[in-house]
């Protein structure tokens, strides 16, 4: 039913992604499988037939479903009088989105295996 790729680091149009499926037609896929097609460089993310699945054969009718590891962000903070106020803890508003939301953001990005790109823009 299902096959999902995942890729790191590159950009994938739609065009690329429709040669892939094509190449991809007919041929068994494991689960971990790094597909390289050119200059193309995937990996097997999951296999669905109803429900997950270790191993599968491409179809015409498969739908392939592409996920980025790589992505391009921007986090906006506002800095405001109130950023520079204490909570009941001691910490300010302004150590507490850097030091506990931003930790935890990139926690989450490295247990995951992501290669995001991060702006923040201190307005």
């Amino acid at each position: 039913d299902y096959a999902v790729f995942s890729m790191k680091g590159s950009y994938i149009g739609r065009d690329e992604m429709h040669k892939l499926h094509l190449h991809l037609t007919g041929k068994p896929l494991f689960l971990k499988q790094t597909v390289v097609v050119g200059n193309l460089r995937v990996t097997v993310a999951s296999l669905w037939a109803g429900n997950p699945r270790f191993t599968g054969i491409v179809g015409p009718s498969t739908k392939v479903v592409f996920r980025s590891k790589s992505g391009r962000l921007f986090l906006f903070i506002q800095i405001s009088k109130e950023m520079m106020e204490f909570d009941d803890r001691g910490d300010l508003y302004f150590e507490k989105a850097v030091k506990y939301f931003l930790d935890e953001l990139f926690k989450r990005w490295n247990a995951g295996d992501y290669d995001h790109a991060l702006s923040v823009v201190l307005f």
